[in-house]
């Protein structure tokens, strides 16, 4: 599967949205991983936001920004690894973590 990029196609796909995303990835340097595929299910019972990481190689301390109240919610990884840090903000939460190849942001 092709997995290394010209590094502009993310900005010119990125182009063609003319909603304001509810989630974004970031590293730690504050630039766009537009290798980092996310999306928001939400269901009755909560809310999953699978990431995959379309790169060949791991992110270390990926920022990832998810527009919505968590009062009174609980955030996991779907592989059970550590959530590193959890920044809440009014209508929204940053969160860090690691991503290999692919896990899912359980909200409850």
């Amino acid at each position: 599967m092709p997995v290394d990029f010209e590094r502009n196609i993310g900005s010119l796909i990125r182009s063609a949205i003319t909603t304001q995303p509810i989630t974004s990835v970031r590293d730690k340097n504050n630039n766009v991983l537009g290798f980092v595929e996310t999306t928001v299910i939400e269901s009755k019972q909560g809310v999953v936001v699978p990431v995959i990481n379309w790169s060949n190689r791991d992110v270390k301390d990926a920022v990832m920004e998810i527009k919505m109240d968590m009062k009174g919610k609980n955030l996991s990884l779907a592989s059970g690894k550590p959530v590193k840090k959890i920044n809440t903000l009014p209508g929204k939460i940053e969160i860090v973590f690691d991503i290999e190849i692919a896990d899912a942001i359980i909200i409850r």
